[in-house]
């Protein structure tokens, strides 16, 4: 059965900041302000509106109003336009607020169905689908509105009186406001984050704030006629004309608190993602450490293979970057953390204020978000921080022990090569000696042979033997007599000289050697 609401509003509450300190992923080098101003403008050509949007440039103050040509006393643009509702056409009025708020620029965009038409006669209950007519091609989603801070939307409609006599029919309503706004089904809608009474009429929330939603966050506010100043009516109007303005800025601090976190959500998964790359290489690591090192020969560590040393140098590369990016996180959290605190205190401020002039006004749905929400945000973050600078901490563990067992490894690399150089020299040195034996050998055998010669004269001998006046037959027996003589003269004398450089071989051998040198060749 299709419902009827009594003049149906639609506000769109959308923010850009310049500061990149509150959306540093955004490229502000490719937005500007200037785009806010012509998304309002493309929506307002939607409904046939004639007016346009000018905006002048902000000048020096905490809130400025940015209206071309407007006075602070007059900061709203009048719109009037059409709406195609069922075939058929109808009139819409509205405003629109643009508005420099710190380092923020909002817009403020209101399109509805007025309660008096322009004979000053109430206008006729519409179906709720007309709020499917206001998005027309979406055009209230934050895409083409294309803000970097989000935005709040929030559609009001008043209650007929039978629907107002039943509470259970309200949520419904307010359901049917979100599905016929966005198009879509129940189930594919933002779920119901939470509701309550602001000033006394029921107001329900759509949209969990922890997640990026196309719309941001949703907010039907369903009001409710009364007997006032002797007639039905409602003090809403007398009061929501001094709260729109706060409105505007209580949008724009808990949109700033909203994104803060939902950026804070971001960073934390980003370095989950590095943790869990960390993990791995710390697994890795932990076998190739010493106490884990099964390959144990001798009572030595095996020294490590080249592979596992290209893959220690790339976790040296690796890691560094992880603890950079470690680093970035815990400074982006610290930088959310601070924002939410400082725009938790603006918005619990600006509630105060619109307290003290609405005192007889309950304001506890909106108080709500600032006292559990906020305060759950920088909880969570707190414990964010936390767990980063503990895997910051593990990342230094890491680096540590990567350099330690590289130290370790070039320390066993360096035994190693100082014990086979120790081996050659040791080696060396032995071969140098046996040369050195081997020449004494060979010098004193000549130097007794030279002795041994000098003692008899067979050549000497045998040349005397020789008759010169006898050279006719007897003088190649001569030679063959001399030749023989001196060959074994000449074997004789080296015999000897072969024989007492064996005799003094043999003493070397058996002379003790020294210790250091008997060390040596046990090592």
């Amino acid at each position: 059965m299709s419902q009827k609401v009594y003049a149906p509003n639609v506000h769109l509450f959308a923010f850009h900041s310049d500061d990149d300190s509150i959306t540093p992923s955004q490229s502000h080098t490719n937005f500007n302000e200037e785009q806010l101003w012509q998304k309002c403008n493309d929506i307002l050509q939607r409904f046939q509106v004639n007016q346009a949007l000018k905006v002048r440039k902000p000048g020096e103050g905490f809130r400025v109003g940015l209206l071309e040509g407007a006075k602070d006393s007059g900061i709203f643009l009048p719109l009037e336009g059409k709406i195609l509702h069922q075939a058929q056409n109808h009139r819409i009025t509205g405003c629109a607020c643009p508005l420099k708020i710190e380092d923020s620029y909002a817009l403020a965009l209101n399109l509805r169905i007025p309660e008096w038409n322009e004979q000053g006669q109430r206008t006729e209950e519409v179906d709720l689908s007309i709020f499917h007519d206001f998005n027309i091609d979406n055009c209230f989603s934050s895409t083409p509105v294309n803000n970097s801070l989000g935005q709040t939307v929030l559609l009001t409609a008043w209650l007929s009186l039978k629907q107002q006599q039943s509470q259970q029919l309200w949520q419904e309503i307010a359901d049917n406001c979100v599905q016929n706004f966005l198009g879509k089904s129940l189930e594919k809608c933002p779920p119901l984050y939470q509701s309550g009474q602001l000033f006394g009429n029921p107001i329900f929330e759509y949209g969990n704030p922890c997640q990026p939603q196309a719309y941001g966050q949703i907010f039907v506010w369903l009001f409710i006629r009364e007997a006032f100043n002797g007639k039905h009516d409602s003090k809403l109007d007398n009061n929501f004309g001094l709260f729109y303005q706060n409105f505007i800025d209580i949008c724009l601090y808990k949109q700033k608190i909203i994104k803060a976190y939902q950026r804070s959500i971001k960073t934390y998964g980003n370095t989950q993602q590095k943790h869990q790359m960390l993990r791995e290489a710390i697994n890795q690591i932990t076998k190739l450490s010493p106490e884990n090192n099964q390959s144990i020969v001798s009572s030595q560590i095996q020294s490590l293979s080249n592979t596992e040393i290209i893959y220690l140098k790339d976790q040296l590369q690796t890691l560094p970057k992880i603890a950079l990016d470690y680093s970035e996180g815990i400074q982006v959290l610290e930088l959310d953390r601070f924002t939410i605190e400082a725009n938790a205190k603006k918005y619990a401020e600006k509630i105060r204020k619109v307290q003290e002039r609405l005192s007889n006004c309950d304001l506890s749905f909106l108080s709500k978000f600032n006292l559990k929400i906020s305060e759950n945000f920088q909880n969570d973050i707190n414990l964010k921080i936390v767990n980063c600078v503990q895997g910051y901490s593990l990342v230094e563990k890491a680096i540590t022990s990567i350099r330690g067992l590289v130290e370790i490894d070039k320390a066993q690399r360096d035994r190693t090569l100082e014990e086979t150089l120790r081996l050659n020299e040791i080696a060396s040195e032995k071969r140098e000696q046996k040369l050195q034996i081997w020449f004494a050998l060979v010098v004193t055998c000549l130097a007794v042979s030279s002795i041994s010669s000098q003692v008899s004269f067979p050549v000497k001998t045998v040349l005397a033997s020789v008759n010169y006046n006898q050279i006719s037959g007897s003088t190649l027996v001569s030679l063959a007599k001399f030749f023989f003589y001196s060959f074994f003269d000449l074997l004789l004398h080296t015999s000897v000289g072969l024989v007492v450089a064996l005799l003094l071989g043999v003493i070397v051998w058996l002379i003790p050697k020294p210790l250091n040198q008997s060390s040596n060749s046990k090592d």
